[in-house]
């Protein structure tokens, strides 16, 4: 068939679509398109549709739950256009191209699914979507999350980003989605959070740990906020920022990672205060080519060489921070490092609190250096 069942408008909220075996549409397994078309989809199995399993589109709505789909060649759900507001609760997406995927500023809830195994990713946000997503499972999929264009919002809640091959989250192209309480683990190829090409988004109250490169990686001009979460364990470093990537870190938590917690290079400019660096086998923060930024009133603290590091022709601005107990220096400036350094409390270090090297050029004023 081309279409296994279509719920058009004014298909009421009684209209029960249950217990079904819908396999190899052409188009959809199942379709719930125009305003008013809300029927109940429960416990059916949709497989191996050529462009999707389930599409709401055109207002539709509808309350999808426990449903199996997998197999699609397109998307295993597809969610567009304005208006289209369906529930989805319970579900499994699986073996397919695109798990779940919001487009044409489509809302929608999507609660409790477990997405895995898709060729592409696992979730895709796009042109404008808005949904609410909350405690899924991601994993196993060629990368977890893409959110990317220009008015594309919505919030990922409570949920799990494991073991998929690539990255578990990317933003890029202006999104700015929101996640919120989320754990995002990675052992594959590339750190677990990118963003680039004006990517934007939120981190919040999150677990980001175990990546072959590091944690979050921020470039040309991504700009997201990262607040409050704990990064840690990492292969790589902590949060890397090159190539004029901007954004915010606050009052998160930088950990254990085999390299620097922080790194700013290569022009990026982003905004680190009130951050704890802690225990790193590098640097706590290391400023390089040409690296800019602000680091304020973060505590740097306990790692293997200095505390804060500037090289390259960098030029931050290092103000009001605790750098303390560090097996090397507290600040090192090479040569060719610059800086303003300014009212920061350095005490505890193996080496001096301050090294600026011949041919260093920071401006030093108002520390405590004891």
């Amino acid at each position: 068939n081309q279409n296994g069942i279509t719920a058009m408008r004014s298909c009421c909220e009684n209209t029960s679509v249950q217990n079904n075996v819908i396999d190899g549409s052409l188009v959809a397994g199942l379709t719930v398109t125009g305003p008013g078309a809300s029927p109940q989809i429960k416990y059916n199995t949709i497989s191996n549709g050529i462009a999707s399993g389930i599409t709401v589109e055109s207002g539709g709505e509808g309350s999808f739950i426990e449903n199996t789909v997998s197999g699609s060649g397109g998307s295993n759900i597809w969610v567009s256009g304005t208006s289209c507001c369906p529930r989805f609760k319970s579900g499994l997406l699986k073996d397919g191209h695109i798990g779940l995927r919001c487009s044409d500023a489509a809302g929608g809830m999507f609660d409790d699914l477990v997405v895995s195994n898709h060729m592409e990713c696992g979730i895709l946000l796009e042109s404008k979507a808005a949904p609410v997503i909350t405690k899924a499972d991601v994993h196993n999929n060629m990368l977890g999350m893409i959110a990317r264009e220009d008015g594309t919002t919505g919030r990922v809640v409570d949920s799990s980003f494991h073991d998929n091959a690539v990255s578990a989250v990317s933003f890029s192209t202006g999104a700015a989605t929101q996640m919120l309480g989320c754990t995002i683990k990675h052992v594959g190829s590339h750190s677990c959070i990118v963003v680039e090409n004006r990517g934007a988004g939120v981190v919040k109250d999150s677990e980001i740990f175990v990546s072959c490169k590091s944690a979050v990686e921020i470039s040309t001009d991504g700009n997201p906020q990262i607040m409050s979460s704990r990064i840690q364990n990492t292969i790589g470093g902590g949060v890397f920022f090159h190539s004029e990537g901007k954004g915010e870190l606050r009052d998160n938590s930088i950990f254990g990672c085999n390299m620097c917690g922080v790194e700013i290079h290569s022009g990026a400019d982003p905004l680190l205060e009130r951050n704890q660096i802690c225990n790193n086998s590098q640097s706590g923060v290391c400023v390089n080519h040409k690296g800019l930024g602000s680091l304020i009133r973060n505590g740097i603290s306990g790692n293997a060489l200095a505390g804060i590091e500037i090289c390259g022709d960098s030029n931050p601005l290092v103000k009001g921070n605790a750098i303390t107990d560090g097996a090397q220096s507290g600040i090192l400036v090479h040569t060719d490092g610059l800086g303003k350094i300014e009212e920061n409390r350095i005490s505890g270090n193996m080496l001096s609190g301050m090294e600026i090297a011949c041919g260093g050029n920071p401006t030093v004023k108002n520390n405590e250096i004891f």
